[in-house]
Order: structure tokens, then sequence, then C-alpha cells
């Protein structure tokens, strides 16, 4: 395994504000609620190139997508992103596929997250990722 640098939180405050704002992302996604996702969000974050307006409105499109093909909930699955920001939390959406293109990509995908202080500053589509196991791994031969 290449060897990654990750920068690992040690303020347990912040850490447990972050997980709870993933927590709260994650759930506010998978049932397709705007209105909660929209107060996690910085008012001047950046949103996979988008402010948060036009971040959300982009959200409700794909939501729309998802209801016409009778998706109804959206699951997902914690992953560690591995390339742009190493450690980042990922959020995977029904394996991935969630959302269907991304800047012309149909392949897996996850919603990487960056937090300061339980709120979400900056989202960008990730496309590499690591499990739980392979962070600690990274970590601890770091």
């Amino acid at each position: 395994m290449k060897a990654i640098k990750i920068k690992m939180e040690v303020n347990p405050v912040e850490i447990e504000k972050n997980r709870i704002a993933i927590e709260k992302f994650s759930n506010a996604m998978g049932a397709m609620e705007l209105t909660d996702i929209a107060i996690l969000l910085d008012e001047k974050g950046d949103y996979d190139g988008k402010n948060k307006t036009e971040f959300l409105n982009w959200l409700g499109e794909k939501f729309n997508e998802c209801l016409n093909d009778n998706i109804f909930y959206l699951h997902s699955k914690l992953r560690y992103c591995k390339n742009c920001r190493p450690g980042n939390a990922t959020l995977l959406f029904n394996h991935g596929s969630f959302p269907k293109e991304t800047n012309g990509y149909n392949g897996e995908k996850g919603f990487m997250l960056e937090i300061e202080n339980g709120i979400i500053i900056d989202i960008g589509m990730c496309y590499g990722w690591l499990d739980e196991k392979e962070l600690y791994y990274c970590v601890a031969n770091n």
C-alpha cells in the first residue's frame, strides 16, 4: 500500500462535534431532506465548486432524479479520503452510485466533507477512499 500522510485531529471536543455533523449529514442525505442539510452547511463554504444555494439546488435536482427512479432513501457508508484530503470523512451513498453523474464521471464516488467545529465548510466529490481498517493502518505506519 502506498504511504499516505494523514492529519489526525487530537481535540476530543472537535472530534465529537465533527462526528455528530457527519452523522446528521448522512441521515439528512439518506432522507433527502434539504432543509436539514442546509442547517449543517456554512454560508461561505465551497460545495463542489458551488456556493451553498447553488449546491442545495443541484442536490434537490439529484434527489428528484432519485424519486423519479423510485429511490426513496439513500443508504450511506463512511469511508476516508486517500487522495486530495487524506483522512477526511467521505460518505458514499447507495454504494457510490449517487449522484448518477458528476463532472462526466459515472463511476463510484463519495461526498468528501471538510468540517470545522461541527460545521461543514467544504464538500468535494471523492473518487478514492480508505475503509476504517486501512485508515488505521496508514495512521499507525506514519
